[in-house]
C-alpha cells in the first residue's frame, strides 16, 4: 500500500511536550513511520491531515481560531483530520466535524463518539528497566496470584479533598475557565483500598498487595524512584494477574504495563474505553470487573475455568500484543491501515 499523504499545517518550534506523538515521529528521520506517512505542504496535495500541537495548547493559549480554521477548510476538502487532546482529562472539541478524529488516553465510553479514539500509554517496562530473561510465563496453581503497588488508602480526608478536587474542576468547566472534559465523581485511592480488601478476605485468592499512602510511596531521590520502580516491576514478575483500576484519569497506565509484561491485567470497568477495540478481542487478554461484579468471585471463577494451557497462552499473548498492537510504531502502522483501506472507525 502506498504512503499517506499528510498535512502538518501551522508548524514551528513550539516545546516538543505539546507535539502530538506521531507528528514527532515524522519529524525524525529514520523512527520507521516515514514508510507508512509522508509528509507533503498543501492541504490540496494531502489525504489526511494531522494537527501539530495537542487541543489543549490551542485552548490555554486562546488560539482555537487556528485550530478551526484548520479543521472548516478541511471538512470543506472532505480530508481526515488526526489530533490528540493530552493529560488527564482531554479536552472534546465541541462542533462536531465528520472527519476529524481525536486520539486521547482517557474517556468515557459513554460519552464518547466513533471519532474518539483511545491511545496507548507507549511504555514497555522490558526495554527500559529489565532483562528479558527474568520475565517468564508462569504456570497456573491451584489459587490465582493476583498483584498490586500503589497509592490506595481507607484515609476518608483523602477521599474528601478528592471528591471536591473534582467537584471544583466540574464547576470551573461549567463557567468555562478550564475546558478539559468534565469527570465522574470516582475517588481512586480511596476506591481502590475498598476493591483491594475485598480481594484480601478471601482465602482462595493469594494476594500479593503493596499499599502506599503516597504516589510512589513518596519517593523523592533518584535511588528512591529506582527502589519503588523495582518494587513495581517485581510485584508484576511474581504475579500472574495484576489489579488494574483508574486514577485521576479515566485510564491506567499499570494496565498497559502489565500486558508488556505478560500478566493478565483484572480491570475495573469504569466506563473504561480500550485502544483499537474492533481490531482487539480483549476479553480474550484481560478480565473485566464491573462495579456491580463480586470482584473477588469473578476472579476465582475465571481462574478455575480457564485451563492450564490456556493460562499459559494468555500470558505470551498479552506481551505480543503490547509489542504488535500497542508500540508507538506498530499502533500507527494499524491506524495507517484502517485508514487506507477505510475500515471503522475511518470508514
Amino acid at each position: 500500500m502506498e504512503k499517506l499523504k499528510a498535512y502538518i499545517p501551522h508548524l514551528d518550534d513550539k516545546p516538543k511536550h505539546i507535539l502530538f506523538i506521531l507528528v514527532e515521529l515524522l519529524l525524525q528521520e529514520s523512527s520507521g513511520i516515514e514508510d507508512f506517512y509522508e509528509r507533503v505542504y498543501t492541504i490540496e496535495d494531502s489525504e489526511i491531515v494531522i494537527i501539530p500541537y495537542s487541543i489543549n495548547y490551542y485552548y490555554n493559549v486562546k488560539k482555537t481560531k487556528e485550530l478551526f480554521t484548520v479543521l472548516e477548510k478541511a471538512e470543506a476538502c472532505t480530508k481526515i483530520v488526526l489530533c490528540y487532546t493530552s493529560g488527564d482529562f482531554g479536552i472534546s472539541i465541541k462542533k462536531s466535524y465528520k472527519h476529524c478524529f481525536t486520539f486521547r488516553n482517557a474517556g468515557y465510553k459513554s460519552k464518547a463518539t466513533k471519532r474518539d479514539l483511545i491511545i496507548p500509554v507507549f511504555v514497555d517496562p522490558l526495554t527500559k528497566v529489565l532483562d528479558k530473561k527474568n520475565i517468564r510465563v508462569l504456570k497456573k496453581q491451584e489459587r490465582p496470584i493476583i498483584g498490586f503497588v500503589g497509592q490506595a488508602t481507607n484515609n476518608i480526608f483523602k477521599r474528601f479533598k478528592d471528591i471536591s478536587y473534582t467537584l471544583i474542576l466540574n464547576c470551573a468547566r461549567s463557567l468555562k475557565l478550564i475546558y478539559n472534559d468534565k469527570q465522574s465523581i470516582f475517588p481512586a485511592v480511596y476506591n481502590r483500598y475498598q476493591l483491594i480488601k475485598s480481594l484480601e478476605a478471601n482465602k482462595e485468592i493469594e494476594t500479593k498487595f503493596i499499599l502506599y499512602q503516597k504516589y510512589r510511596a513518596g519517593s523523592k531521590t533518584v535511588e528512591d524512584k529506582k527502589r519503588s520502580t523495582f518494587t513495581f516491576l517485581n510485584n508484576m514478575i511474581e504475579s500472574n494477574y495484576i489489579f488494574c483500576v483508574r486514577g485521576t484519569g479515566n485510564f491506567s497506565v499499570r494496565f498497559y504495563e502489565a500486558l508488556a509484561m505478560g500478566r493478565i491485567p483484572v480491570l475495573f470497568n469504569t466506563d473504561s474505553m480500550l485502544p483499537l477495540k474492533d481490531e482487539i478481542s480483549w476479553n480474550d487478554h484481560i478480565l473485566i470487573i464491573d462495579k456491580h461484579d463480586d470482584i473477588a468471585e469473578k476472579l476465582i471463577n475465571f481462574h478455575k475455568n480457564v485451563s492450564s494451557e490456556a493460562f499459559e497462552n494468555i500470558q505470551k499473548k498479552n506481551r505480543d500484543l503490547s509489542v504488535s498492537h500497542l508500540s508507538i510504531i506498530n499502533y500507527f502502522k494499524i491506524i495507517y491501515q484502517l485508514i487506507r483501506t477505510k475500515k471503522a472507525p475511518f470508514n
